[in-house]
């Protein structure tokens, strides 16, 4: 019995203390852990893309690490002036607003840090002019070696944007990458180590484009039914949540945030613009240079960041995350009865007129036509009784979203807010929300407001975007045809453009041509004229040509917005500053169009005569900036927009004798009276509906001397563009444009412009409209069923000297079905009436 209980006591005794040693064991390993944990750092790099805290997996990872085990945290931000600055979008043509912008988010950054811990602050480095991205980390990584010698690890945390946004250059992570070749920075020893994180809606998605990007869907309707996203919504756990909380500030849990004498605080707004300006080659030093910086403020879209709306204010991480919560329902107080832009409106009342109420954060340029037009449909317009001063904003005039869409743009492309977070709220609000009968069982077409599938939609459609750009690149190396292609953001939206490219030293003056496709085209469709033009021009190899998608149109995305003719114009003006001007460095330029391309190029050619501008001078243009005085000459092909003979202008009895440019500005438009949103919405699906089977006979119509050159790739990327989402925002526009400019005002013609108008009259405007006063060449294709295409290229002729009228014996797209015939009738007006500078002769 004693020898028993012995064995028990001593069996106990061992076990315990074979547990108290494990014990001390496990004190011991998380000493250890815990000594290593304050040898190691986490720099968290934060840049344009990922300016916040929420759903930001880099900043998680180093919370958990640095929170729970004690070890030190750097947020950083590198603003060199060499890599990443100078491809900042939009950054060239909105260089203060984007300054602005930038300040903006790296505070509301700083403050969100803070606000998970008081020892948290966001530190930046710069440096001069040469100095990039590489040379930068270099320094501050040399910089930690020296300040605390016993660290032993470095994890730098560094946001991957995806293969096309990566390779625009704006992204930190290329230049890392590119910086890891390199052993001496110690990774090969395990010193440091890159945790490349990205914030994609499905990680499949990205992973089978990958290992085999030709299966890989070619249209969005594909890849919603393969990756079942009409479902998504349904299933709880399908998206890693983006609302995480992983550190609360605690007595237990203190973030040791690690403060490098070598860099700074977040640097003053004027700093911050002068690194902006020198990245760009600005010399802010030259009054000239301030004056033409200044003009270029607020004359992005309308209701944007980059358009009006005070940055300072509404350009925060918080009011991001508060305006997207009020427009899926949500207040201060818990649900609301109003959703959608309608609710935006009633609770913020950021989009009244900064003079028209005490909330308003908006300020309209009225040199912009794009804001006049707009402003005009927003606040339903005048019968000219009185002055416009309501602030009775009607969202029903405008596109489903499309307040939350120009708001979001800024926030989305510097990263106050995920996509990911977009699509988890959305699916919330579509989990949460109190369906009605009537909203469950009525078809979501005659649904008046739909606004989560909205804010889904703006998630889905930019990812969409960027995974068929990458599948592309991978698919055809950056071709399309014999073409290059290239990408761009504007006003943070996805865009596409392809070309023939020049190499800089083959060209002593750099000339270049920019072609404009038509409604529902893309630039896809100048393949074959490009390809003859450079066949042709044996002697002058250094034409450049590109070709843009509008957005809207072709692959480039197609936000919910009212596509008007000044949002075109203002969209193509900006392409030939930044990549055609800016990028590929063009001296001067050419540019062209077919149908409403035509009537863009038109636009565009006349905005960018406007140069020099002065306090005296009030001249309106779709944006409101100024041009750059470098277009040589104007390409018209088959183009769309009024056109009057001399005749009828001088029958007409215009009330205010102004002309639309003029109307528009002063708010002399009338009354907007678009149709009710559903009647829009079921009007365009069913035109969609209707044209899409038929594309190839409409083509073949539209063709009719080749008829052959209907192909499959011309319709295939028809019908694969329309069924992109927000497609049918387009085919809603149209039902509620404002009057356009005719071409008689925008060519400066000899009747029915601003230099004469035809008729007597009273009005005096303090507004004056650029035109176009330069050689144009009118290739027009005869055989076009769509108008009189004979009589329209005679009223062309007529408007002023210097309008050359070419007959090709073809139909409405000439340039696609005789590339051959329009090629050569635009080298030799190249060289007859533009390079030498010649006026053309009118032909009878």
């Amino acid at each position: 019995m004693s020898s028993l209980l012995h064995r028990k006591i001593s069996h106990r005794d061992h076990s315990l203390l074979w547990t108290l040693n494990q014990s001390q064991s496990s004190i011991q390993e998380e000493e250890k852990a815990k000594k290593k944990s304050n040898n190691h750092l986490d720099i968290v790099l934060f840049g344009i893309g990922d300016f916040r805290v929420t759903d930001h997996p880099g900043f998680r990872k180093a919370l958990v690490k640095g929170g729970g085990g004690g070890g030190k945290i750097l947020p950083l931000v590198i603003l060199d002036q060499k890599d990443t600055l100078p491809n900042i979008p939009m950054g060239r043509i909105h260089t203060l607003d984007n300054a602005a912008l930038l300040h903006s988010a790296m505070n509301s950054l700083n403050d969100k840090l803070m606000s998970f811990d008081k020892n948290l602050k966001l530190h930046v480095k710069t440096g001069r002019k040469n100095e990039g991205v590489q040379d930068l980390m270099l320094q501050v990584l040399d910089g930690i070696r020296s300040q605390d010698p016993d660290i032993e690890k470095i994890t730098i945390h560094a946001c991957d944007l995806g293969q096309v946004d990566n390779q625009l250059g704006y992204s930190l992570l290329i230049h890392l990458e590119n910086m890891w070749k390199d052993d001496s920075i110690g990774q090969g020893e395990g010193f440091i180590e890159l945790n490349k994180w990205n914030c994609h809606l499905r990680e499949e998605t990205w992973k089978d484009i990958s290992e085999d990007a030709t299966s890989f869907p070619n249209s969005f309707v594909d890849y919603e039914t393969k990756y079942n996203l009409a479902y998504w919504n349904e299933k709880e756990d399908s998206l890693e949540d983006a609302t995480f909380d992983v550190y609360k500030s605690s007595d237990e849990k203190s973030v040791q945030n690690f403060e490098l004498e070598s860099l700074s605080c977040v640097p003053p707004l004027n700093v911050i613009t002068d690194l902006v300006c020198s990245a760009f080659d600005y010399n802010v030093k030259d009054s000239s240079v301030q004056t033409a910086l200044e003009q270029d403020r607020n004359t992005g879209l309308y209701a944007t960041h980059w358009g009006g709306l005070d940055i300072p204010l509404t350009f925060t991480e918080d009011c991001v995350l508060r305006a997207i919560d009020i427009f899926l329902g949500g207040n201060d107080d818990g649900a609301s009865t109003v959703d959608g832009d309608e609710a935006l409106v009633e609770q913020l009342g950021w989009w009244q007129r900064c003079n028209r109420g005490p909330d308003a954060k908006l300020t309209r340029n009225h040199l912009s036509l794009e804001h006049s037009a707009l402003d005009w449909m927003m606040t339903g317009g005048s019968d000219g009784s009185e002055v416009r001063t309501t602030n009775n904003i009607k969202t029903e005039n405008l596109i489903e979203g499309e307040l939350l869409t120009r708001y979001l743009a800024a926030p989305l492309l510097f990263g106050l807010i995920s996509p990911r977070m977009l699509l988890t709220k959305a699916h919330a609000a579509m989990r949460l929300g109190n369906n009605s009968f009537f909203d469950n069982w009525v078809p979501p077409l005659l649904k008046s407001r739909q606004s989560a599938n909205v804010v889904k939609t703006i998630a889905e459609g930019r990812e969409w975007h960027k995974l068929f750009a990458y599948k592309n690149n991978i698919i055809n190396n950056g071709k399309d045809g014999s073409l290059t292609v290239g990408y761009w953001r504007w006003h943070g939206f996805l865009c596409r453009y392809v070309g023939h490219f020049v190499k800089e030293e083959n060209a002593s003056e750099k000339q270049g041509t920019a072609l404009v496709h038509g409604f529902g085209a893309s630039g896809s469709q100048w393949i074959k004229v490009i390809e003859e033009l450079q066949k042709a021009a044996k002697d002058q190899k250094n034409i450049e040509v590109l070709a843009p998608d509008l957005m809207g149109f072709g692959q480039s995305e197609k936000p919910s917005l009212t596509y008007t003719q000044y949002l075109w114009e203002t969209y193509t003006l900006a392409f030939m500053k930044d990549i055609a001007l800016g990028k590929r460095n063009w001296d001067s330029f050419t540019i062209g169009g077919n149908s409403i391309g035509g009537y863009t190029a038109m636009g565009a050619a006349a905005d960018d005569s406007v140069t020099n501008r002065n306090d005296q001078t009030y001249k309106v243009t779709a944006s409101g900036s100024q041009g750059s005085g470098k277009c040589r000459g104007l390409v018209l092909m088959n183009s769309a927009g009024k056109v009057f003979k001399r005749e009828e202008i001088e029958s007409m009895k215009v009330e205010n004798g102004a002309t639309v440019a003029e109307a528009t500005a002063n708010d002399l438009l009338g009354i907007a009276s678009p149709p009710p949103r559903i009647v829009a919405k079921v009007g365009g699906t069913g035109l969609l509906w209707y044209l899409r089977p038929r594309i190839q006979s409409i083509c073949k119509n539209l063709y009719p001397t080749n008829p052959s050159a209907v192909d499959n790739v011309l319709c295939d990327g028809i019908l694969r563009d329309s069924l992109d989402p927000g497609a049918l925002n387009v085919m809603i526009s149209g039902s509620k444009l404002p009057p356009p400019r005719t071409a008689n005002e925008l060519l400066g013609a000899d009747f029915g412009s601003a230099k004469n108008r035809g008729y007597i009259s009273s009005f005096q405007s303090k507004f004056e409209e650029g035109t176009f006063d330069g050689p144009v060449l009118v290739a027009q294709g005869l055989l076009d069923p769509l108008n009189d295409a004979k009589g329209r290229a005679e009223m062309f002729g007529k408007l002023r000297s210097g309008i050359k009228v070419d007959p090709i014996n073809g139909g409405h797209c000439p340039h696609d079905e005789l590339p051959l015939d329009v090629a050569k009738s635009v080298l030799s007006w190249l060289e007859s009436d533009v390079r030498q500078g010649n006026r053309a002769t009118v032909q009878p």
